[in-house]
């Protein structure tokens, strides 16, 4: 079975004197793992999406990142033969073989102005990159190993000059100027879409022609593949025409957007990552939030069975405004519930460190999320209040430990949902460090289970006391256990007091 993970009620039948504790990640103490070193990050070291990916034959890390040089049109540069303007975001690659120490290996494929080495990536066309990457080892095609679907743009330049891109709520142009400043070509910047991208290794890309989802979506995507439903799934948003315009606000301003609800999340799905469905709108701030809160981008990916999304949200227009990192989580990737009352889901920088920007976007996180060393690892994108984008960095939390059900003081108690015994060995993620735990055996509806013994009913009693701190702990009955149930429904009665239980399952 996955474990069980108490981030939202599925598992829970009743609850006394127990509350939901969050648990923020920690920053890493090597922190920041990359900074800005090339003339192409020269504006932005960006994460976004779903970015971060393991190999696990090769055993390797592989971040795809984002890459901007300047913060204006000109000058106009060459990129892999292409002309782009000077703000154009750039698709990057670097890689680890432990996640904390990272390089970014030079090649030939991409060149950067007259500089022939660079770590760029020929995933894209246009000016504006925002993508999304998946390792899918179920695809028998080893050159489909790698997939990314990225919203990309196309551009015809029938003649010469400099290249503008202006990209903005109102318009979206691309033009030319000649020498002396007048517009000698223009044209509206909408021919745009999603598009995918196959792979063998993830630096050599091949391109699928056309888009396989015409929409606006600059922001991450987060491409998944649920072996539940045998399907792609993917969040991001996809929902510039159908819901919303992403500068909406709650104050009566842009009226002419269809539903009000500010920059979302969107899902799709596909059998074949070519032919997706149209998008849905499954997650948007609502009346518990602050308003104008809007989800600027929610990395998604699937954890012991759940999708679990970072939320990096804010209040526009007012630009200052960032929120912390919250959590959401979703059993079907279209109900959505926020995590521990919407409770910051990351500690706070230190004073004056690169990732310190209080008062604006802190973070920007990205997915996966990886499974190392009893933590669970995810990456983020760093400002400081005088470098915007600044590097990457990490952030951890112990393994399952987003949240637990915590019994301070005074004895606490849960009672879960019954489930089918799959093991001969219940085993607990739980800190019991300065009080203790026990666990009851109970019928589907709550009641201890029976036993005989010398040929008269007798309720099973409580497992041994379990104390201290522990990331797997297998319970222990006196007198026979759980493996006596293996294919039969039962419920827990888990009695807590001063500790904190953050998973359970059986194996």
């Amino acid at each position: 079975m996955h474990r069980c993970l108490f981030l939202d009620d599925a598992h829970i039948a009743h609850i006394r004197g127990l509350t939901r504790r969050a648990h923020p990640a920690k920053r890493h103490p090597a922190n920041p793992l990359l900074t800005k070193a090339h003339p192409w990050e020269h504006m932005r070291f960006q994460l976004y999406g779903r970015c971060v990916v393991y190999n696990p034959q090769r055993k390797r890390y592989q971040l795809f990142y984002i890459a901007q040089p300047a913060a204006d049109h000109y000058p106009n540069l060459t990129v892999g033969g292409s002309t782009k303007v000077g703000y154009a975001t750039l698709p990057a690659y670097a890689e680890s073989d432990d996640g904390v120490h990272w390089h970014r290996p030079l090649r030939s494929d991409v060149a950067y102005q007259d500089q022939l080495l660079t770590n760029l990536l020929d995933l894209h066309d246009g000016q504006s990159f925002e993508a999304g990457i998946l390792y899918d080892p179920h695809d028998p095609d080893g050159q489909r190993r790698y997939k990314a679907l990225v919203w990309d743009q196309h551009f015809v330049r029938p003649i010469p000059g400099k290249t503008e891109y202006i990209r903005g709520a109102a318009k979206r142009i691309a033009q030319l100027i000649d020498d002396d400043g007048n517009v000698v070509f223009s044209q509206p910047y909408d021919d745009f879409g999603l598009r995918a991208a196959f792979s063998a290794d993830g630096i050599h890309w091949r391109k699928h022609p056309g888009w396989v989802l015409p929409c606006y979506s600059d922001t991450g995507q987060s491409p998944l593949y649920d072996p539940r439903l045998g399907k792609y799934v993917a969040f991001g948003r996809f929902n510039w025409t159908s819901f919303t315009r992403g500068d909406t606000t709650y104050d009566g301003t842009h009226l002419d957007s269809a539903y009000l609800v500010g920059r979302s999340v969107s899902r799709i799905e596909s059998d074949d990552f070519l032919n997706w469905s149209e998008p849905e709108l499954v997650l948007a701030a609502d009346c518990e939030d602050p308003a104008s809160l809007q989800i600027n981008s929610m990395p998604v990916d699937l954890y012991e069975g759940l999708y679990i999304g970072l939320l990096e949200v804010d209040q526009r227009p007012l630009r200052d405004a960032g929120l912390p990192l919250q959590l959401a989580s979703s059993r079907d990737g279209r109900h959505w519930t926020r995590v521990a009352a919407r409770a910051t889901m990351l500690e706070p920088a230190q004073q004056d460190a690169w990732d310190d920007n209080e008062g604006s976007h802190t973070v920007r996180p990205a997915t996966g999320l990886f499974v190392a060393d009893d933590e669970v690892r995810f990456y983020y994108c760093g400002s400081s209040r005088q470098e915007p984008f600044a590097g990457m960095g990490m952030a951890n939390w112990r393994r399952d430990g987003f949240v637990s059900l915590r019994a301070a003081g005074a004895e606490g108690e849960l009672l879960t949902r019954a489930f089918v015994v799959d093991g001969p060995e219940l085993h607990l993620n739980i800190d019991a460090a300065e009080g203790e735990a026990t666990v009851q055996l109970c019928d589907v509806q709550g009641q201890p289970v029976l036993t005989r013994h010398w040929d008269e009913p007798q309720a099973t009693i409580p497992s041994e006391p379990i104390h201290g701190d522990h990331m797997d702990v297998v319970v222990r009955w006196p007198a026979g256990g759980i493996e006596n149930w293996i294919g039969k429904p039962l419920s827990l009665r888990i009695r807590l007091r001063n500790a904190d239980l953050y998973s359970l399952w059986t194996a």
